[in-house]
């Protein structure tokens, strides 16, 4: 994971999101850079999503179980 990217196996994802919500705390994409980890585009250029920014899409839309 050196490179910032993060397995779409929901992991990392579901756990930030728990704790963060278990405290009252809203969240929403906070890192969309594609030179900040994690990182949810691949580039400025393309804008495409990394696995980790599916991940949270799915999250934002309430398509993930948490």
């Amino acid at each position: 994971m050196g490179d910032g990217s993060i397995k779409d196996n929901g992991d990392y994802g579901k756990a930030i999101i728990q704790y963060l919500e278990g405290r009252g705390i809203s969240w929403i994409w906070w890192v969309y850079d594609p030179q900040w980890t994690p990182g949810m585009i691949e580039s400025w250029k393309t804008f495409k999503l990394t696995d980790c920014g599916k991940f949270f899409e799915k999250a934002a839309k309430g398509e993930i179980d948490k």
